[in-house]
């Protein structure tokens, strides 16, 4: 990746894990990026951020962060979802508004739950 790479995506990324739960920074997810853990995929202004996963059962490519216009993750999405089938994933999962999976089409499946349980 490159410094304008990094420097580009990094406040997009930002915008994205407003919404999440406070697991990654900008930095975390770049840094993983780098290291070939997480995957960034760029258009435009528009950034989406996977990992592959490897369950007992199946391997999925999660959606980690996705931020910018629409058609752009629409344009970026067919085309990581690709390159994971090509690396033997089954599955494609994300998490976010309701609005986003419907756009993207992606069917609901279970509801995910979160509440802090310490104040680390």
């Amino acid at each position: 990746m490159t410094p304008e790479t990094r420097a580009r995506a990094k406040p997009i990324i930002e915008r994205a894990l407003a919404r999440h739960v406070p697991l990654y920074t900008a930095d975390d997810i770049l840094d993983a990026c780098e290291r070939g853990d997480m995957q960034l995929w760029c258009i435009g202004q528009s950034v989406l951020v996977t990992e592959v996963v490897a369950f007992p059962q199946a391997r999925v490519v999660r959606s980690v962060a996705a931020a910018g216009r629409l058609r752009d993750i629409l344009e970026i999405l067919p085309v990581a979802e690709s390159w994971a089938k090509d690396l033997g994933c089954r599955y494609a999962i994300a998490a976010g508004r309701r609005g986003w999976g419907r756009a993207l089409g992606y069917r609901v499946g279970a509801s995910e739950f979160m509440k802090e349980i310490s104040d680390a």
